[in-house]
């Protein structure tokens, strides 16, 4: 099997573009976006910081997003500013595997509140073949629902359409914390959507559904790839648009609607505890709501976030996912059962030592193994049995791996191994395994079958991504176990799926 695997992912990266664009200039619905070529990937165009909504400033703040207007030139050379959030990668305050050993998976420091912004890499050849168009691969990013952007130095995708040539990356930006999810007891009453931030990745989706064509894409091509928060993302879109998903598949990495922790702040507290502390005190919830749209500054907004979770001991102010039964629901067990969702076929996934960066960092001596072996079953591995396992018992194309790859210069420390989001530098890099990704991108059912990669059953087999030895030592770039390997430890631990 190994030598089959090898095989054909040499068939499919050929290197050849197949499809492409031979200009830096791209018309679009927001305008003529100027890119860009650099020397590190002479063959990719890059169109970054392309704007598809509104700044979502004044009055839009906190609301729906709006579709960008046509505003004339562009230059799209570098990348747009992330959401407004604090920045996390200070060591001191915020000690962490990220901090300490990843730093280029953390965003870059620097914000604005008008983010709405992706970016595209696409193809270059002055040989360009019109009729022949690329598959798409759209990245969401996670983050927790608190921080994140394309802003990132580990996210840039053109070292991946550099050795392909054969599809388009696309990332895009959404808000994140309260200005993604601000849950404020104004909105609810004029029953305005809290969940902006799913909102934002919806519309921006949309607007590469409308645009894509023009940078070389093909629009019924498209696949959503997201990894934590943005593979839970991925999940809503799947269930709330179930008739209009737009895209063809989906790609989840270490997260689900079983997976991303419950809906918190059912009293709408944390709003009203952020206006108490930015010039909003003691008012209607319409005056509070306005005067944080209109006279508490995005500054003050996110100095206050920051400096009250400094302190552990009062807890933290949670702007995350609130059920409202439009883009997140409160029955996805009962949804599926019922075939309420898009049942478009899904790559998922997780990685073997998840916790190991998302819990308190253990110092120099490393953490209690056995406790983060159980923690990484019951956080992760045996809710992606529920969700796989549930999509069999429907008879829906799901493909399965886990990743158990690690490297010294992303993992190394010798108790961190295939950490969560250790695997991104892979992706977005030159990990031949992508290979597969494009091919699912073009033939979502049919393309990883006759590679060798069979759909899960509980009964069947997934992917293992670099297994290894007992000594550590890998043995393999990949290969096919069984599913009860991954099913059976979910015996010996508590572990329980997190519905809204």
């Amino acid at each position: 099997m190994r030598t089959h695997v090898v095989f054909a992912l040499t068939a499919i990266a050929t290197g050849v573009s197949v499809g492409a664009i031979p200009s830096l200039q791209v018309d679009t619905t927001s305008g003529r976006a100027y890119g860009m070529i650099n020397g590190s990937n002479p063959d990719v165009v890059q169109f970054l910081g392309i704007p598809y909504g509104e700044a979502p400033v004044g009055s839009l703040r906190f609301s729906p997003p709006k579709m960008k207007l046509p505003v004339g030139d562009i230059d799209a050379t570098k990348s747009g500013p992330n959401c407004p959030q604090y920045y996390s990668n200070n060591a001191t305050l915020y000690p962490s595997v990220y901090a300490y050993d990843s730093p280029f998976l953390q965003p870059l420091p620097g914000w604005s509140e008008d983010c709405l912004n992706l970016n595209i890499w696409t193809p270059y050849s002055t040989q360009h073949n019109s009729s022949e168009l690329l598959p798409v691969i759209i990245w969401i990013f996670g983050g927790g629902f608190y921080e994140g952007g394309t802003n990132t130095l580990g996210f840039d995708a053109s070292y991946w359409v550099q050795r392909s040539k054969s599809h388009i990356g696309v990332a895009m930006n959404a808000r994140v914390n309260i200005f993604g999810f601000p849950n404020a007891r104004g909105l609810h009453e004029i029953d305005e959507n809290v969940n902006v931030g799913l909102m934002d990745q919806r519309l921006a989706i949309e607007w590469i559904r409308d645009n894509i064509e023009a940078f070389g894409g093909d629009p019924s091509q498209m696949v959503v790839w997201g990894q934590s928060s943005g593979s839970a993302s991925t999940d809503y879109l799947n269930y709330a648009y179930p008739d209009d998903p737009i895209v063809g598949g989906f790609i989840q990495h270490s997260g689900s609607v079983f997976a991303t922790g419950q809906s918190k702040d059912s009293e709408m507290l944390n709003f009203t505890a952020m206006a108490q502390n930015v010039g909003c005190a003691d008012l209607s919830a319409a005056e509070e709501l306005s005067c944080m749209r209109h006279n508490a500054s995005a500054e003050d907004i996110i100095d206050y976030y920051q400096k009250y979770n400094l302190n552990p001991s009062q807890g933290a102010l949670s702007f995350t996912t609130i059920v409202d039964e439009i883009t997140k629901f409160s029955n996805y067990t009962q949804r599926a059962l019922a075939g309420n969702f898009s049942q478009l076929p899904v790559i998922s996934g997780t990685n073997g030592h998840e916790m190991a960066s998302l819990a308190s960092w253990p110092g120099p001596s490393g953490p209690n193994m056995t406790d983060l072996a159980s923690t990484t079953l019951s956080h992760q591995q045996c809710p992606e049995n529920y969700n796989a396992g549930l999509r069999a018992q429907l008879n829906v194309t799901t493909f399965r791996y886990l990743n158990n790859a690690s490297f010294p210069n992303i993992s190394p420390r010798w108790w961190e191994g295939a950490y969560h989001t250790s695997e991104l530098p892979l992706l977005f890099g030159n990990l031949r395994f992508t290979d597969l990704y494009v091919a699912f991108a073009r033939d979502p059912i049919n393309a990883l079958p006759a590679l060798g990669w069979p759909s899960y059953t509980p009964e069947g087999q997934l992917w293992l991504w670099n297994p290894k030895d007992d000594n550590g030592v890998a043995v393999a770039v990949s290969k096919l176990i069984s599913a009860e390997s991954v099913i059976s430890p979910c015996d010996d631990v508590a572990w329980s799926i997190s519905e809204p």
